[in-house]
Parts: structure tokens; C-alpha cells; sequence
């Protein structure tokens, strides 16, 4: 498990899963250290993202926007680490 820290107040988290008919990624999003979201994605063939987590961590900022969980300032911040790519912003 990865864990990235986005603003002070806001981290989000990247684990792999696998099991014997498909695998995905699986990403959650703390707030305060309180877990407030999760996405899961599952995958049954290759993935052509730019980045590990990409669909999911996508995935996750949707939720985020649509449950209004997180501050828009904070959101913000996620939506430009997810558009600049995980090399540059998430680390």
C-alpha cells in the first residue's frame, strides 16, 4: 500500500489486488486521518494508464465531488496532482 499526501489535511492511498479471474486496484481517501471515501476498479486484462492508480484515483475525485466529503480548496489540490501526473505531484 502507497499512501500520498495531498494537502494537510488530505491523503489518499493505492493498493493492488489480485485474485484468480481478474485484479484492480483498490484507493481510499482520508481526511484528518479519518477514512471518508473509497473506489475500487477491477481490471481482467492490462491496463494502459500513465501512472499507477490513474482510473482509480479519477474515480475517487468523482466521488469526492459528488458527496461534497472534503473541502473544495483541498479537492482542488487532488484534481490538479491527478491532471499533472503521479511523477510531479504525487510523490
Amino acid at each position: 500500500m502507497i499512501i500520498k499526501k495531498i494537502t494537510e489535511d488530505l491523503s489518499v492511498s493505492g493498493e493492488v489486488y489480485s485474485n484468480s479471474r481478474a485484479w484492480g486496484h483498490e484507493v481510499k481517501a482520508f481526511f484528518r486521518g479519518r477514512e471518508v471515501e473509497k473506489n475500487r476498479v477491477r481490471y481482467y486484462n492490462r491496463t494502459w494508464e500513465r501512472y499507477t492508480f490513474e482510473t482509480a484515483w479519477e474515480g475517487l475525485l468523482s466521488k469526492l465531488d459528488k458527496e461534497s466529503y472534503i473541502p473544495l480548496a483541498d479537492r482542488v489540490k487532488f484534481a490538479i496532482a491527478l491532471k499533472a501526473g503521479h511523477e510531479s505531484v504525487l510523490r
